[in-house]
């Protein structure tokens, strides 16, 4: 099988994280996802839990930093908090063409997220098995493309 050319993305950014889609229920889906600095998937079972862990996954190295916190209604404790300028990211131990190379049952996407503003998510999604690849403003529009591509499939 001829392997296709990938449209331009910028694959060498920190946060890059290869969405597997390997399964679709009931409207929602669940799968794992890879990121360079681990060779374990991170696995998720919904699509909000997917969002959580990736939002976390960006937290953890510091990129892209978030414009707001998350507000807390219990008391933060102290000497815990420390700021995400100054976190120290880990160093990457799986080469990019490594990640790339997975692939889940249904579907798989790679997400560079830019931004982290308004409390949302801003960046693009490329369709790997199909190489599209869309730009979103809002984990919303992201969430509707991953359905529409996961739809379009279901239906073919």
């Amino acid at each position: 099988m001829e392997q296709q050319e990938l449209p331009r993305m910028n694959m060498s950014t920190p946060n890059l994280i290869v969405v597997c889609v390997d399964q679709m229920q009931e409207g929602d889906i669940g799968g794992r996802f890879y990121h360079c600095y681990e060779k374990e998937p991170v696995k998720f079972e919904s699509i909000v839990e997917l969002m959580t862990k990736a939002d976390r996954f960006f937290d953890e190295i510091a990129f892209p930093q978030a414009s707001t916190e998350a507000r807390s209604f219990t008391e933060k404790k102290k000497g815990l908090e420390s700021k995400a300028y100054n976190k120290r990211r880990p160093e990457r131990r799986v080469a990019v063409e490594e990640m790339l190379s997975h692939r889940g049952e249904k579907e798989t996407f790679a997400v560079s997220v830019k931004f982290r503003q308004r409390s949302t998510w801003q960046g693009e999604l490329l369709w790997l098995e199909e190489s599209k690849k869309v730009s979103f403003t809002n984990m919303l529009e992201l969430l509707a493309q991953i359905d529409k591509v996961l739809l379009l499939r279901k239906d073919t």
